[in-house]
């Protein structure tokens, strides 16, 4: 079972992988809503925009394809922007600067899994619109 903040990047990255219309499945937050339901259960029900950010494996950075465009449109892609600084810079504080230096975003906003998974999953949708 896997811990919820990784959880809700993982699942939203897997959806939309798997997702081939630009809108999606209709079901695509009940889907999000019920993987997380049955990952590693935790005492929190939200969780700090950086902590999500923080605690990924680094095998699992391999997987982000940054894409260039999201330099471009920092504001469109808030949680990819995040993993993007996070991984070139790594330093809490140095990312975090970064962080909302291009987005203009707090970084200790707090936000429950499923609310953060949706989010991915819709920049994820949007970035294949740039393609």
């Amino acid at each position: 079972s896997v811990e919820k903040p990784i959880a809700a990047i993982t699942t939203a990255l897997e959806l939309s992988e798997l997702t081939i219309s630009s809108l999606g499945p209709a079901s695509s937050s009940q889907l999000l809503y019920k993987v997380l339901n049955v990952s590693k259960k935790s005492r929190k029900a939200k969780f700090k925009f950086n902590e999500y950010i923080e605690n990924i494996p680094t095998l699992l950075f391999e997987r982000f394809a940054i894409d260039p465009v999201i330099e471009q449109y920092n504001f469109m892609f808030p949680v990819y922007t995040a993993l993007k600084k996070y991984y070139e810079i790594g330093n809490e504080l140095a990312w975090c600067k970064a962080f909302r230096t291009a987005t203009g975003l707090s970084d200790d906003i707090e936000l429950s899994p499923i609310d953060l998974s949706t989010q991915l999953y819709r920049e994820s949708l949007l970035l294949k619109c740039f393609k």
